[in-house]
């Protein structure tokens, strides 16, 4: 059995589906270690240093919070964040040091980092060293415009000779051909769903009609949006409800409002899909903000997996997933107007729901892990074509 690392900056393991489901059948020996070092010993420090947490405290304070997307405001993110991260071992934080060491001495790597972090000169080892790396993104832009993270120290021109030749897998066909034009050998497998255990259910009679919404109750997810929208429609149909499926900063905002039942995260996959069982239309409200966007939306596939209508909106993520007029709507970001028509459309009529969400389940194929993870498993095996010189 062939081991395979991946080394990643998100710890999101929905991402890796196809991979732990390769693992499970025994498949390949699977190793999961996220990147945390610099994070984790900031952590440490926070929670070791009461004098280092009242320094950071006050100046924080003094951060203003009208450019979040400056170092300062970035900085400031982290300090509130550290403040209720559980605090790592010594043990956990020196392995966090060492594994880029111990990953020199491995073979098969998939990689996930956001672009252009200095992450890329680490890469750009691994691919020189003659490292079998597969590279893993959702990130669709590759202009040098749009970012995750800003250039510096020359780290542009590093990812572009890293990603010249590397086998890359990217989760949505605008991804895939950004990577292609940078000379990357790119393959498009999207995010997976099960579908033997994401299934429609059994509807059984109920009096009221279920909206659904399933993760980060987060600003830019646009939630507080969506149930200002379900308030209107309550008044007019107060059979309905909506279920938030999820927790986050803006629960708070929205947990006592009428009709809307707040179950908070469900980790168990089948608690979840029966969460979407019993449901009757999914929205996905999502919006752009200065440091994040939509870029795919598993809830997406989860829900057409279990034959819900979809009504997201139109970013870059959910616009490749739904099939506007077939699987769902596709509604213009941060306009409640147009939301509001659009779920009083499904309300109001149960056949094309029933149509809708018989489509989806048929296009939830695509998202399937089985067929996904042998197409992942191709990939991480093949030999790599060098058709350019490294720099």
């Amino acid at each position: 059995m062939k081991k395979v690392t991946i080394y990643r900056e998100t710890p999101l393991n929905s991402n890796y589906r196809p991979l732990f489901h390769l693992a499970a059948q025994e498949e390949i020996d699977l190793e999961v270690f996220d990147h945390k070092g610099f994070r984790w010993a900031g952590v440490k420090m926070w929670h070791c240093s009461p004098a280092m947490r009242f320094l950071l405290k006050k100046w924080v304070e003094n951060i203003p919070r009208r450019s979040p997307a400056s170092r300062a405001g970035v900085l400031r993110k982290l300090v509130e964040k550290a403040q209720h991260e559980k605090e790592p071992s010594w043990g956990d934080l020196m392995k966090s040091f060492i594994f880029p060491l111990r990953l020199l001495f491995l073979r098969n790597i998939v990689v996930a980092f956001a672009p252009y972090s200095l992450m890329g000169y680490y890469l750009l080892l691994l691919k020189v060293l003659g490292k079998n790396v597969t590279f893993f993104t959702s990130w669709p832009y590759w202009n040098g415009v749009d970012y995750v993270h800003k250039p510096r120290l020359g780290s542009r021109k590093v990812w572009e000779a890293f990603l010249r030749d590397v086998k890359s897998v990217c989760v949505t066909r605008n991804c895939a051909r950004q990577l292609e034009n940078l000379g990357a050998n790119a393959m498009y497998i999207p995010h997976s769903v099960d579908i033997h255990r994401f299934t429609p259910g059994k509807k059984s009679p109920k009096e009221k009609l279920t909206l659904l919404y399933v993760g980060r109750v987060v600003k830019e997810k646009g939630v507080r949006e969506l149930s200002d929208v379900f308030g209107l429609l309550l008044e007019n149909y107060p059979e309905l409800e909506l279920v938030i499926v999820g927790d986050g900063p803006e629960l708070d905002e929205i947990r006592d409002k009428k009709g809307v039942i707040c179950k908070g995260y469900i980790d168990n996959p089948h608690d979840l899909a029966m969460e979407y069982q019993s449901s009757d239309i999914f929205v996905l409200n999502s919006f752009r903000t200065e440091n994040w966007q939509e870029l795919f939306g598993i809830c997406l596939i989860e829900a057409m997996a279990c034959g819900l209508p979809c009504v997201a909106t139109d970013c870059v993520g959910p616009r490749e997933i739904v099939k506007d007029g077939m699987s769902g709507f596709l509604v213009p970001t941060q306009d409640e107007r147009a939301l509001y028509r659009t779920l009083e459309r499904l309300i109001g009529n149960r056949e094309l729901r029933t149509d809708f969400g018989r489509n989806g389940r048929e296009r939830a194929s695509d998202y399937a892990v089985d067929s996904n993870a042998r197409k992942w498993k191709e990939v991480i095996f093949a030999q790599a074509a060098h058709r350019h010189p490294p720099f």
